[in-house]
C-alpha cells in the first residue's frame, strides 16, 4: 500500500483496518488506536487555549483537508453560537486535542456527545514508521538498515565528510 497518496476517507478507512498486511510495527500498541471522546472534554482542551467560549458548544468535526500522506492538515470545529467553525492547522491538531497520538485519523461521530477518532500511528508522517523501527532495531537492525529502509537510495554520511 502506498501512504504517500490517500486522500480518500474510504482509502484510509481500508488502511487502518487492514490486519491482513504483516507490516512492521503491527504489535505496537498505537500502530492502530481508537479515542472515544466526549464533545465536554474536546471543549475543555479548546477553551484551555482559548479557542472557545464558555457558552460554545461543538456541533460538528469536519476534516477539511488531508496531506498527500492522508494526515489530517485542516480541522473545522463547528458550534452552536459561531457561523463558522474552529479552524485547527497542522501541528496545532495534536496540539489542542492532546488525545491524539498522529494525524493520521478518521472520525465518527456517534451521537451529540460522543465521537470516536480512529488513526495509526504516533509520528508526522515524514516517511518513517517510528513502530517499524522500533521492531527492527529489537529484530537486530542497526540504524543504517533501518534508515536505508525507510528512505530508499539515501546515502549516510558524516557532516565532515560532505564537500
Amino acid at each position: 500500500m502506498n501512504l504517500n497518496s490517500f486522500k480518500d476517507q474510504f482509502q484510509i478507512e481500508s488502511f487502518l483496518q487492514n490486519n491482513e498486511i504483516n507490516f512492521l510495527g503491527k504489535s505496537h500498541y498505537l500502530f492502530r488506536w481508537e479515542r472515544k471522546i466526549s464533545s465536554e472534554t474536546i471543549q475543555s482542551y479548546l477553551r484551555e487555549y482559548k479557542r472557545l467560549g464558555d457558552e460554545n458548544k461543538i456541533t460538528d468535526i469536519d476534516i477539511f483537508e488531508r496531506g498527500p500522506s492522508g494526515r489530517v492538515i485542516k480541522l473545522g470545529i463547528s458550534t452552536k453560537n459561531n457561523s463558522s467553525p474552529i479552524i485547527l492547522i497542522k501541528d496545532d491538531i495534536r496540539r489542542y486535542l492532546r488525545f491524539l497520538p498522529s494525524n493520521l485519523f478518521i472520525i465518527d461521530k456517534l451521537n451529540d456527545n460522543l465521537w470516536v477518532f480512529k488513526g495509526g500511528g504516533f509520528g508526522h508522517g515524514v516517511g518513517l514508521s517510528q513502530a517499524g523501527a522500533i521492531e527492527m532495531a529489537k529484530l537486530g537492525f542497526n540504524f543504517e538498515r533501518i534508515l536505508s529502509h525507510y528512505y530508499v537510495k539515501t546515502k549516510i554520511k558524516k557532516i565532515k565528510d560532505l564537500p
